[in-house]
Order: C-alpha cells, then structure tokens, then sequence
C-alpha cells in the first residue's frame, strides 16, 4: 500500500493572505479617514454658541479698532467736544431658535444678538470718559430691532443722536459676516 506523500501549501496562500491583510488596512484607513471626515463635519455643524460669540467679539472688535470707523465718528459727534480712543464689546449674549447651545448649519439656529459697545474717549472737560450703548440684532429677519443708550460719564451729551443709526453699522457687519 502506497501513502501519497503530502504535498507542501502551495506559495499562492502566502501571498493571497499578505494581499488580504493589505486590503483590510487600507479599508481600515479609508473607514477611519471617512469617520474623521464626517466627524469634521459634525463639529462644524455643532458649533456651540460659546465659539460663535468669541468669533463674533472678536470680528468687531477689529472693526471698532481702527480709529476710522463710523461707530468713532458717531460717538464724538454724540459729546461734540470728545476724540474716542477705542471701543469694544463689553457684553454678548446670542439666543438660538431651540434654546439649545448649537448655532446650528450655517448659524440657522441663532434667533437674536444682544451686545452692549463701550466707547473710551478723552474730552475737554473729561479725561478717561466713556459711553456704552446696547444693540439686539434679530439674526433670523438679519436686522437691527433696537439700539439703546445705556450710560455715559460725558458731562456734554447731544439730545438729538440718532442711536439706531450707531446700532446700524454694527448690526450691518453681524449680517456681512460669515461666522
């Protein structure tokens, strides 16, 4: 009786099962590639209020920087006798739709913006001196519903200002950004 000897794996299975771990990893890295992606989405999508605000702050305050700016020019015309140094968001408050602290797909869920402006200024009289102002802006009709004078250390104030135009320009750089 005769054995039939065993034959030796042929060297196909080597290389059949390198080809099978090189497919798994490189569908383990498109997976892993595409939870990142979707992941990046996600977070975009959810940005939370805390980050639109500090975006927001930060956006007019660069514009309330530079010394040409309208709100400035308005401020100085308010007390006649004044040069505003700086001015900055003093406070922020932004409301969403659902009451929730997501901004929502492209800041949809943002219903009003509620900010108080500070002006510093030197004058004549009055060194050091300041105004605030406050603006809410509804984000979802992208207008200015309200701008108030809240409080001011001038000793010359003009009656006559027209604070919703100083709201205005503010209210008009919320609706041009793209936060």
């Amino acid at each position: 009786m005769t054995m039939a000897k065993e034959q030796p794996a042929p060297k196909n299975w080597f290389s059949l099962f390198a080809w099978v771990v090189i497919v798994l990893l490189a569908l383990s890295t498109v997976h892993n590639f595409i939870k990142g992606y979707r992941s990046g989405l996600e977070t975009r999508q959810r940005q939370t209020v805390g980050y639109y605000q500090q975006q927001l702050i930060s956006g007019i305050n660069q514009m309330l920087e530079r010394p040409e700016n309208p709100i400035r020019k308005r401020i100085e015309d308010a007390h006649v006798t004044v040069t505003a140094k700086s001015a900055k968001v003093s406070a922020c408050t932004v409301y969403t739709v659902d009451g929730s602290n997501y901004t929502g797909e492209h800041d949809s869920n943002i219903s009003e913006i509620d900010l108080v402006i500070t002006v510093i200024w030197d004058g004549w009289l009055q060194q050091k001196g300041y105004t605030e102002f406050e603006i809410v802006y509804d984000a979802q009709n992208k207008i200015v519903k309200e701008t108030k004078y809240l409080r001011s250390s001038a000793k010359v104030n003009m009656e006559t200002v027209n604070w919703f135009a100083v709201g205005y320009t503010i209210g008009e750089y919320i609706g041009e950004a793209s936060l």
